[in-house]
């Protein structure tokens, strides 16, 4: 049997560790008319709007061609720092009426986030994006699509004239295997390929001309390319067949001159009018000689004749600025030097 001792020891160490019956603490109690502690939860992290981190620059857009852009492009033209999604409303209107434009730009439309259709209007229409985030908060981009007129077609690598021999067959491809066109919007082109002049024996398949000259002629080939949006560009050259080449001339053995029986008179009256004297003279007669012969005797043999003074007169309406003042600039020696 254990002792008094014993029991009263096992006892007070049982009490001090918590093992004693009826003990459902851990550690000494609260003092009396204290309040137990709880946990307190951190305060709420305030909404961060939406922001514009890579603006969209301006689009180009063609009459009447297809368009497609997606105003979000791919989830990067708003940042949305509380990663809780963004949803978007978009407008396009007219310059002067970007947000409220009663008749928007003909052609174009919003599918969700992205603008589709074919414009048919040349103009500016301007976009207006707001990206609106779960909370509320919103940001905004405006932007410009430009609606350009359709490009025609164009010549960029033209027929030259071609030549085939009477009688022979041919067959000629006119579109260059699609290089005599080119288009600046990239469509698909056709071709329609029509002939005027000698078109007997010649024939049109696809874009090819074919057959055969039966003699020398010529056909005028006039190619047309269309691009189905209106624009239509063509090529026109000849497709000939020459006759044969003239062969060299054979000339007469014995040569004749034929008179002229007006010549005989033309000289005498020629002569006649040399002798005729200048009875009179001019200002002009007088500058005229002065220039060009000085104040020699020379000027004074060169207007005693009236064929000596038309000369004279004739030089001075050609060149002279009948400004005694510019004489020192007279083209005429010069132009005289020239025809030495």
């Amino acid at each position: 049997m254990a002792s008094r001792s014993t029991i009263t020891i096992l006892f007070l160490w049982l009490t001090a560790c918590g093992g004693g019956s009826g003990s459902n603490t851990s550690g000494p109690a609260p003092p009396s008319g204290s309040t137990p502690s709880t946990p307190t939860s951190p305060p709420p992290v305030p909404n961060q709007a939406p922001a514009l981190v890579n603006p969209t620059a301006t689009q180009q857009a063609v009459y009447l061609h297809p368009y497609r852009y997606d105003v979000t492009q791919g989830g990067t033209t708003f940042s949305d720092p509380d990663g809780t999604g963004l949803t978007y409303q978009i407008t396009i209107g007219h310059t002067y009426a970007p947000t409220n434009d009663p008749t928007p730009p003909a052609g174009l439309r919003v599918e969700g986030a992205t603008i589709v259709g074919a414009p048919s209007e040349v103009t500016v229409a301007v976009v207006t994006v707001t990206a609106t985030d779960q909370a509320g908060q919103s940001a905004q981009e405006q932007f410009n699509i430009v609606v350009n007129p359709n490009a025609a077609p164009t010549v960029v690598n033209a027929n030259d004239g071609v030549l085939v021999s009477v009688g022979s067959q041919f067959d000629y491809e006119t579109t260059k295997a699609g290089t005599v066109f080119a288009d600046a919007n990239g469509d698909a082109l056709s071709y329609q390929v029509s002939l005027r002049g000698s078109t007997a024996g010649i024939a049109v398949s696809g874009t090819h001309v074919t057959g055969s000259f039966s003699a020398p002629g010529l056909v005028e080939v006039t190619v047309t390319a269309s691009d189905g949006y209106g624009g239509t560009g063509k090529d026109v050259f000849a497709l000939s067949a020459p006759g044969p080449e003239p062969t060299r001339p054979v000339l007469p053995a014995t040569t004749y001159l034929c008179a002229d029986p007006e010549l005989p008179l033309l000289s005498a009256a020629r002569a006649e009018y040399a002798k005729l004297p200048a009875r009179l003279t001019n200002r002009r007669l007088e500058t005229a000689a002065t220039r060009l012969f000085g104040d020699g005797p020379r000027g004074r043999d060169f207007t005693k004749t009236l064929a000596h003074q038309q000369a004279l007169l004739q030089i001075y309406e050609d060149f002279c600025l009948q400004d005694n003042s510019d004489c020192a600039h007279c083209p005429f020696p010069e132009q005289m030097a020239k025809w030495k």
